[in-house]
């Protein structure tokens, strides 16, 4: 009987024992728990048809909700360009903390000779005392956006000191930045110097 009432009977009334499809409680019962009377009785395709017209409408607002996330993730010029000078002011105030905190997980800098720094290798060197940046200074800021993904073009001058010898240069900076869990990071960097000179291109 009590497996029979599990399938046959809809929502009762009685708020204190509303519960979806648990047999008895769906039927009216007063408070010393004497039965007064069941609703209309369903057939098993009926109570079928509400349990799928209820999970669809619980994937429909899961799918708005990662459609919602993915509009915040979308990147802004402001918030590009907000990144890269906070780099940059870790850099010139040798704050290595500053530092690591706009860089990807997976961050990687491409140098001028073919080779690659990691994050940690970056970080080391912007605290390093053989790193003495006495000038400095970005300009020229070219910005594409996709989505949450932005390739920077910037032209980079700085003046200073590494490994006891001195740099004096102009270079052209092309910069990755995404936009993860509403943080906006920098994921890789590539820097060549501006030569009047021009080989290929």
């Amino acid at each position: 009987m009590k497996l029979a009432r599990l399938f046959k009977y809809k929502r009762g009334i009685t708020q204190n024992h509303a519960r979806p499809f648990a047999g008895k409680r769906y039927c009216e019962w007063d408070t010393a728990g004497n039965f007064l009377k069941c609703p209309k009785q369903y057939s098993v395709v009926e109570l079928y048809l509400y349990y799928m017209r209820s999970i669809f409408v619980c994937c429909i607002t899961v799918f708005l909700a990662l459609t919602s996330c993915i509009r915040e993730a979308s990147l802004s010029e402001e918030e590009v360009i907000a990144v890269i000078k906070r780099f940059d002011q870790g850099w010139s105030t040798k704050n290595m903390k500053m530092v690591d905190s706009v860089l990807a997980p997976s961050y990687i800098y491409f140098t001028q000779s073919g080779g690659t720094f990691g994050r940690k290798n970056l970080v080391q060197t912007a605290g390093s005392p053989e790193y003495i940046l006495e000038s400095v200074e970005r300009s020229a800021y070219f910005v594409q956006i996709y989505g949450n993904t932005a390739v920077v073009s910037t032209r980079w001058k700085g003046k200073g000191i590494y490994k006891e010898a001195r740099f004096n240069e102009v270079q052209r900076c092309s910069i990755t930045i995404i936009k993860r869990r509403a943080k906006v990071e920098i994921l890789s960097e590539h820097c060549t110097p501006i030569k009047l000179s021009r080989m290929l291109h």
